[in-house]
């Protein structure tokens, strides 16, 4: 088979190419056409001259203009010089009675597309794509661009092998924008390709290049893997909006980095897509193919112009024998192996494990550090802003083989405290792959000697101590290299420090002034165009901001970081910041956007390569909790394992897995499995203390989990033990922390509940007063203790001083959050309880109603929380007499809530769509057997649950008058 085109997948000729009288006549003889395409029709043809049979391409008339003959034949001459298994080869280029036509390799086989029609794995289709790949981008380096790839300019000859086809053979220059209104199969003068494949700027009537060949092979590669192509649309216009919307997701089940490759690759964004074709295969190749750390490193290196001369037995380049032995002393064998020893005489249960798991990460950062120092000595020095280029890369390599060496240091003499660490410390480093990005070399320091080398020490010693969990010795020593840096005179050095510095203060609860120190330090990345620090201080700024309930300012933070993403080409930057991003849309009562922003990080985390290491469990355990957030129990409890398959990397027994565990207990509470969720936070709590002794703030979170779980199933006694359990830790170990408020509010509540307000009361009073002091008046935990002494003030009758706190709540809820939260409709729904039990329903409803007005905006129909609010507005609207919106609103629960498992809540939604359907007399014998089976469901759970009780003897009195 020659390399012949698919017609219904290109855009139609304007016109029909005959059969040519001689095109070499005295050469080829024509033998038997093949096909045609948009670009001409491709003949069998045999060449007199060598004997042998090729393909030949003649060329549609509107090529024939001399602009157009000159300009393919250069490209035909090009291709003749390329050589490569993967590519069709040109053998000729010719022209005969003024028509231009291609000699090229004949293929027998079948394209792509006809190989498909055959079912294959998802590893047999990338190993055809990988090699299509190779020959691309053997034709980007010898400048070439392709402009059409497709599945039917992928051949696979009859022996295996996979050649791209069709290359050059389009117009290099910018065409006539198509009219956005028509189909996307009509011709635009100058436009030659797929729109299918097209990326939005090809058909946008731009010219075409690399990133576009990069485009059309994601979206070819998307279409074989899943049956489908990414994006459709009736029109120019809709494909535009279809391929802005970005990549959708998987239809078959293939692994997380691949899918994350393809989704890169086919990006509105141009500068948002891999560096190069070699980048993307590099991708391509998968996890266990690369190190994380150097992603891309000798590809941006290229990419920045820079003449890696390679030895390969011609001239000889640069000797880069010895760059391994860099690391001698530094991080080798021999170190590796005394720090397993080390790690092993700690004597604790699960160091072994850890030792090893962080060893490993450390044997593939150093991997990939030789790597990179590779490349830069192969590159030699450069010229001009070459030479400038390479100096940066060299320094930062230095800077980062010498925070390996300080790591390394610090694990030959290791302690409890640092092995119960080693989750932070294997995400400590700063990725090798920065020393290839240029919107952080940008930050890399080259000044020698003196001040800015002392500054260096401080800051290595400073980002250890943080890894470790020592922070008052990291603020020390980053404020230390801060002066140096002053000193020095070197922005990017005091940038460094001050990220540090804030990074500790974060983590001590000195929030404002951890803020005061990211945005400094934003000013000295901004001055000298350091993009990637700029971002990086741009999440860890959004997020302190979140927990100060800024949430504001950290919105127009991560606005500004968004901008610059697309101009950092690391994937872990861009994990981190869409995590941040999900965040602050959960902080907004957005779950269902927090769990997508989250997904869509772990696919930036697959990228990187880093989606089954200890980095991913942090990630797994946010979409977790979002996940819960949304009901969505299952999909949740299969996150937050994932969360602790990740942790057990470290160990079973290392701290790490403990606190997954309470994650997971939280989710099993949550579920209404009580018993599971309190044994699993039982073994939790005995891993916790085995690691740590008896006095943690890791002990204090397991302990405070299980105060909420005995809560939740009703034992106050139990509660408030463990409750005063974490009370206490946290009073000896950190008497200032927003953790010890939270928890001696809990400890109020149930008091409350068990009919103790007089205890609760000052008890609430004093945290409102400290949470004002720590957090400002305008505070979503100022809000939620308003609500909780609301509670108090209802238990004592006292409804209009409870509605005062309630209003106060949903004032400062509005202020952090906006006119739209799921905790503002949840006040709204208290308020609403209160004016019930006053009798007053038609207030009661008013207020019910807004909450479900914003659970309708935030949530989708089958969620059980907005269905469960729409049976609570059911029994209000009730009691208001207001039975026309009552039955749909209790008729449309009941289903949801059936489904979720709620079988308590379903039954009242019953109930009440069957009080208001006898109301409405809609029949009435209808509305009393749907009242009998809420009643039957209530009746069976009543011994088993307390609040079951009334609700049975209201649904038997409703019988008793209306059932006759």
């Amino acid at each position: 088979m020659a390399e012949s085109e698919d017609l219904a997948d290109t855009l139609p000729a304007s016109e029909t190419t005959p059969v040519p009288a001689s095109p070499g006549a005295d050469r080829y003889e024509m033998l038997e056409r093949l096909g045609e395409g948009g670009m001409g029709v491709v003949w069998a043809a045999r060449d007199r001259a060598l004997d042998r049979t090729v393909a030949l391409k003649v060329l549609h008339d509107r090529f024939l203009g001399a602009a157009d003959q000159e300009r393919l034949a250069d490209e035909a001459r090009a291709m003749a010089r390329l050589t490569h298994r993967n590519v069709v080869a040109v053998y000729d280029v010719g022209e005969r009675d003024g028509r231009t036509y291609l000699t090229m390799e004949l293929v027998r086989g079948q394209h792509v597309g006809r190989w498909l029609e055959t079912p294959r794995t998802w590893r047999e289709v990338l190993a055809v794509f990988r090699a299509a790949g190779a020959g691309l981008a053997a034709a980007h380096a010898a400048g070439i661009v392709h402009r059409d790839v497709k599945p039917s300019n992928i051949l696979i000859s009859d022996d295996g092998d996979v050649r791209v086809a069709d290359f050059g053979v389009a117009h290099a220059s910018a065409s006539a924008p198509p009219d956005d209104d028509e189909p996307p199969t009509a011709t635009t003068a100058g436009m030659i390709g797929t729109p299918a494949y097209m990326s939005p700027e090809r058909l946008r009537g731009e010219p075409a290049d690399a990133r576009g060949d990069q485009f059309g092979f994601c979206a070819a590669l998307y279409e074989a893997l899943h049956g489908k192509r990414p994006f459709t649309g009736a029109t120019y216009a809709a494909m535009r909006d279809a391929i802005a919307r970005g990549c959708p997701p998987p239809v078959r089940d293939v692994p997380r980095w691949l899918h994350a490759a393809i989704a890169r690759g086919l990006a509105a964004d141009p500068s948002a897509r891999f560096s190069s074709m070699n980048a993307l295969l590099a991708a391509l190749d998968g996890p266990r193919r690369r190190a994380p750390w150097i992603a891309g490193v000798a590809v941006v290196l290229a990419g920045a112009g820079l003449a890696i001369a390679i030895s390969r037995g011609g001239a000889r380049g640069p000797d880069c024998s010895g760059v391994a032995r860099e690391l001698d002393g530094v991080w080798d064998p021999s170190v590796r192996a005394r720090v397993n020893r080390a790690f092993e005489q700690l004597g604790l249960g699960y160091a072994p494990a850890a030792s090893s798991a962080l060893t490993k990460e450390l044997d593939r950062y150093a991997g990939a550090w030789i790597g990179a120092r590779r490349a830069v000595c192969e590159a030699g020095d450069g010229e001009g802003a070459a030479a400038a280029t390479i100096a940066h890369q060299r320094a930062c390599l230095d800077d980062r083989r010498r925070a390996l060496g300080d790591l390394a240091t610090r694990l030959l003499h290791p302690d409890a405290a640092l092995a119960a660490h080693a989750d932070k410390l294997m995400i400590a480093l700063a990725p090798v792959a920065e020393c290839a990005d240029f919107g952080h070399l940008a930050a890399v320091s080259t000044v020698q000697g003196g001040d800015a080398e002392r500054a260096r020490r401080e800051i290595a010693q400073a980002r250890t101590a943080h890894a470790t969990g020592a922070e008052p010795a990291a603020i020390d020593a980053a404020t230390r290299g801060l002066d140096a840096a002053h000193r020095a005179g070197d922005r990017a050095l005091v940038a460094e420090a001050l990220l540090v510095r804030g990074s500790a203060l974060s983590e001590l609860g000195k929030y404002a002034d951890a803020v005061d120190a990211f945005r400094e330090a934003g000013d000295d990345a901004a001055a000298i165009g350091a993009t990637a620090l700029q971002l990086d201080l741009w999440i860890r700024t959004s997020l302190t901001l979140q927990w100060l309930g800024r949430l504001d300012e950290a919105t127009a933070i991560d606005a500004l970081a968004d901008a610059a993403a697309p101009k950092v080409g690391d994937p872990l930057l861009r994990a981190r910041l869409l995590e941040a991003e999900g965040i602050l849309a959960g902080r907004r009562g957005k779950y269902e956007d927090a769990r997508a922003l989250f997904e869509r990080a772990l696919t930036a985390q697959a990228e990187a390569h880093v989606d089954g290491t200890i980095w991913a469990a942090t990630l797994h355990n946010n979409l977790a909790i979002s996940l819960r957030r949304l009901d969505r129990y299952d999909a949740a409890l299969g996150e937050v394992r994932r969360a602790v398959e990740l942790d057990r990397l470290l160990g079973d027994e290392h701290p790490a897995v403990g606190r997954a565990m309470v994650t997971e207990a939280n989710v099993l509470n949550a579920m209404g499995r009580y018993q599971e969720a309190l044994d699993l936070d039982v073994r939790a709590i005995a891993i916790l203390h085995a690691a740590y002794g008896d006095d943690h703030p890791d002990i204090a979170m397991a302990e405070s989990s299980l105060g909420k779980i005995a809560a939740d199933a009703n034992d106050y006694d139990a509660s408030n033990q463990h409750y005063r359990a974490a009370i206490a830790i946290r009073e000896r170990l950190a008497p200032d922390s927003t953790e010890l408020a939270q928890d001696r509010a809990s400890l109020a509540e149930n008091l409350q509940l068990m009919g103790k307000p007089d205890e609760a009361e000052p008890m609430l009073r004093d945290v409102l007063a400290f949470y004002r002091a720590k957090l400002g008046d305008d505070h979503w935990q100022v809000a939620q203790t308003h609500r909780q002494i609301a509670g108090v003030m209802l238990s004592r009758g006292r409804v209009d001083e409870a509605m005062a706190e309630l209003e106060q709540a949903r004032a400062i809820l509005e202020r952090v959050y906006g006119a739209q939260h799921t905790s503002i409709a949840e006040v709204y729904e208290l308020e609403a309880n209160v004016q019930h039990r006053a009798l007053h329903h038609a207030r009661a409803l008013a207020l019910s109603q807004k909450s479900v007005a914003i659970f309708d905006a935030l949530l989708p129909e089958d969620s059980p929380i907005r269905a469960t609010e729409m049976a609570i507005t059911s029994r209000y609207a009730n009691d208001a007499g207001r039975y026309d919106l009552a039955f749909p609103l209790a008729d449309a629960a009941a289903p949801v809530l059936r489904k979720a498992g709620s079988d308590a809540d379903a039954a009242v939604a019953d109930y009440e769509a069957g009080r208001a359907q006898w109301q409405l007399g809609r029949d009435r014998a209808a509305a009393i057997a749907r009242v009998r089976d809420g009643r039957a469901v209530t009746a069976s759970l009543a011994p088993f649950d307390s609040e079951a009780v009334p609700w049975l003897a209201e649904m038997d009195g409703w019988l008793s008058a209306h059932a006759r």
